[in-house]
């Protein structure tokens, strides 16, 4: 249940961010904002993906 409420506040965080970098911009529209969005989640999954593949390292069990 703690993982679902953090996944969810931190995805939540993430659009802020997304909707903050977007509204720099005097015209924007859902296009835009799915791009940054796109740019920002991949990040964050990238660096998810790399926590978990150095944990695997460190622990030893790949």
């Amino acid at each position: 249940m703690l993982a679902i409420v953090g996944s969810g506040v931190l995805w939540w965080l993430l659009g802020q961010v997304v909707a903050g970098r977007v509204t720099k911009r005097p015209v924007v529209g859902w296009r835009e904002w799915l791009r940054e969005f796109f740019v920002v989640g991949l990040g964050l999954w990238i660096g998810a993906a790399g926590g978990l593949l150095l944990g695997v390292l460190v622990l030893g069990i790949f």
